[in-house]
């Protein structure tokens, strides 16, 4: 998924022509210093997402995108209100559109120079139950506990927003996740750690030796992937599903 995103982005940068190092055409003997244009050149991406995770995984691939963060008086929150009847992966997915479309238009009010913007949500789902954030610790170790020893899905949705309404790639990522049984004594130390309170399901695969959150789930070798494709709201479905290993880096919050 990461790789599809930054292929798309350096596909879109392209046709943009945004260029981290642009090369104007100048005149003979002009010194080198007034080569390059005065005005900086625009961000090869902007994250409109608070996630540190999701900041890391786009510097492991050299890109360093600029934050565009929801404004103090935007309801941002609002969007991830659970409607009624709504299905965890009809949620996900109009989120994250959501969350694309108030980032444009927030890139708009700021008048800032145009290029692609990269927005995700995750949210886990115990059958048809969509787990949030617990926000609490009460809440997290009720979560945590419905968990304990059951199957559950995480759904993530990523969309490139490349430009207002319908220009842009969203691609949605189900993982079948079997959690293992656990103590009342390795839930309380969980939580006491702080690390669920901000995460949805209440937990992280990909936390610190100080909490070992993946020790939560069971034989993740056997978790399930399964790719939803979603181009200007047109679905594609891929046949069945594939098996991938997860070396306790599974899904990034």
């Amino acid at each position: 998924m990461a790789t599809r995103v930054e292929q798309t982005c350096s596909t879109h940068l392209q046709h943009m022509n945004l260029s981290a190092d642009p090369q104007p055409a100048c005149h003979a003997g002009m010194h080198n210093a007034n080569r390059y244009p005065t005005e900086p050149a625009p961000p090869p991406l902007y994250l409109a997402s608070q996630s540190p995770r999701r900041l890391q995984l786009l510097g492991q691939l050299g890109l360093q995108p600029t934050l565009l963060l929801p404004d103090a008086n935007e309801a941002a929150e609002a969007l991830e209100t659970v409607r009624t009847g709504e299905s965890p992966l009809s949620y996900v997915k109009r989120v994250t559109t959501a969350k694309g479309l108030a980032a444009w238009a927030r890139l708009r009010k700021r008048s800032l120079a145009p290029a692609p913007i990269l927005v995700a949500d995750t949210t886990v789902a115990l059958g048809n139950r969509i787990l949030g954030k617990p926000g609490d610790p009460d809440t997290a170790i009720a979560m945590l506990r419905q968990l304990s020893g059951q199957w559950h899905r995480v759904l993530t949705s990523v969309r490139l927003q490349t430009g207002p309404g319908r220009q842009a790639l969203q691609v949605t990522i189900r993982s079948d996740v079997l959690f293992a049984t656990l103590s009342e004594s390795t839930l309380q130390a969980y939580v006491a750690s702080g690390e669920p309170l901000d995460k949805a399901g209440a937990y992280a695969i990909q936390g610190g030796p100080s909490t070992k959150p993946g020790s939560c789930c069971n034989r993740p070798e056997y978790c399930r992937h399964e790719r939803t494709n979603t181009h200007q709201h047109h679905t594609a479905r891929n046949p069945g599903s594939r098996r991938a290993i997860w070396h306790g880096a599974g899904v990034a919050h």
